[in-house]
């Protein structure tokens, strides 16, 4: 939902660029710059979910339901980065060339069915997210990296490396805060109630999301990334 709230701020100039400019570097560009500004968004939720997800849904709704933390945060990745293409997906739509694409998704969808169907006879509801993940990553990541490509000229090897292998390390570091902050026993600081559990929490999120924040702006952004973000918050 933030990431769909970013993007209706960001598709109309897009949509115009588009219909504008037939140069594919402009575009390339603007495709790089507008993931960099979804990124933070995104990499602080699935990032958070992956640390405290777990603990969150225990609290929520018990331990008979854990499972999903796990069918979420495997739903998620792929989902992520498709979510990094804003761009190529609305040029593609302002070209009327989204006829293949429809195609695919019709295709990604029986195959989703089929899967899931399969699989979980074997592995149960985990079974049945396989299937979708290997729907969704098959058709809304890898073949749009081919289609954007072939079709367009989009550098899509360029956008994944300019959003997530050149912020890799940074990654790690968030992960490494997320398992660190789980190892301190802040529940037990306040005591056995529930509440005490849903403070600990609270913390640790709250702890997490300062720490991302901090290292987003101070070592991730760029200048004009900055500047791009406090406009659309002022906004």
């Amino acid at each position: 939902s933030l990431s769909s709230a970013i993007s209706q701020v960001l598709v109309p100039d897009i949509m115009v660029k588009s219909f504008q400019s037939s140069d594919i570097d402009e575009m390339n560009d603007m495709m790089i710059r507008i993931a960099k500004i979804k990124l933070p968004v995104l990499l602080i939720i699935v990032l958070g979910f992956a640390s405290f997800g777990k603990e969150f849904v225990h609290l929520w709704v018990g331990n008979g339901y854990t499972s999903t933390y796990i069918i979420a945060l495997i739903t998620m990745i792929p989902l992520t980065l498709g979510l990094l293409q804003d761009v190529p997906n609305n040029y593609m739509l302002a070209k009327n060339k989204h006829k293949t694409m429809a195609k695919m998704s019709l295709l990604g969808s029986l195959m989703n069915l089929i899967v899931s169907v399969v699989l979980i006879n074997f592995f149960g509801i985990y079974g049945a997210v396989v299937g979708t993940l290997l729907a969704y990553f098959g058709v809304n990541v890898a073949f749009t990296y081919w289609y954007y490509k072939k079709q367009f000229g989009f550098n899509m090897k360029q956008l994944y490396i300019e959003t997530l292998l050149k912020n890799i390390k940074y990654i790690i570091f968030f992960v490494l805060v997320g398992v660190l902050l789980n190892l301190i026993p802040f529940a037990q600081i306040f005591g056995p109630a529930i509440w005490a559990h849903w403070v600990s929490l609270l913390i640790k999120i709250v702890l997490f999301t300062s720490v991302f924040l901090f290292v987003y702006f101070k070592k991730m952004a760029d200048a004009s990334i900055k500047k791009k973000v406090l406009k659309m918050i002022g906004r």
